[in-house]
């Protein structure tokens, strides 16, 4: 599989889990809010969510299938 296509596969899959959790815990605190704080308030946790916890999650699961052969046990030092 393509460098490109497993990113957005990658990518896809951290968005879909973001918004589950966001829908279910964000939402009912902030839905009687006007539809634009709504939006900020959501995509603002959505692109935090992202950048500091799914993705370097997400990558740090799928390291073998990201890069085969370059897991972090291979690119450690010898100890001859």
């Amino acid at each position: 599989m393509k460098p490109r296509l497993k990113e957005a596969l990658l990518t896809w899959i951290g968005v879909n889990i973001t918004a589950f959790a966001l829908t279910f815990t964000l939402t009912p605190l902030i839905s009687d809010w006007s539809w634009f704080a709504i939006l900020l308030v959501f995509n603002t946790a959505m692109v935090a969510g992202l950048t500091w916890m799914v993705m370097p999650a997400l990558v740090w699961l799928a390291e073998r299938w990201w890069a085969p052969g370059s897991t972090s046990e291979t690119n450690k030092p010898r100890k001859d």
